[in-house]
């Protein structure tokens, strides 16, 4: 799920694909694909005007949850959207964020950010 926030208010949306769509740049850094879908653009549209940014993965089968807030900017960056490619189509942009909290909640517990592995 991404969250984000805008002179309109805020909103959020879900975001999915293959396994491993997103990558880790850096241990601050991913990289999102931005997947060619209902062509809502409204969490694109906040970005341009506030950079920041909450994430929740969600992963089937697991009982924790994956938070991260922090600052994103949109990038088409070739050489960046080039991995992100499905079936030989890379994405036309990612948000490449950058995170300052992350926190991991497991069932009944907070737990240490390791143990998703």
């Amino acid at each position: 799920m991404v969250a984000t926030q805008g002179p309109h208010g805020s909103d959020i949306s879900p975001r999915g694909d293959p396994a491993g769509f997103v990558h880790v740049i850096d241990e601050r850094t991913l990289l999102i694909p931005d997947r060619v879908g209902n062509n809502r653009l409204d969490a694109m549209t906040n970005l341009l005007v506030n950079p920041r940014i909450g994430l929740l993965f969600l992963v089937p089968g697991m009982n924790e949850t994956l938070r991260i807030n922090g600052t994103a900017r949109i990038t088409d960056d070739a050489r960046l959207l080039a991995p992100c490619a499905v079936n030989g189509r890379p994405p036309k942009v990612a948000w490449w964020s950058r995170s300052k909290r992350r926190s991991c909640i497991c069932a009944k517990r907070a737990c240490p950010i390791g143990a998703l592995g």
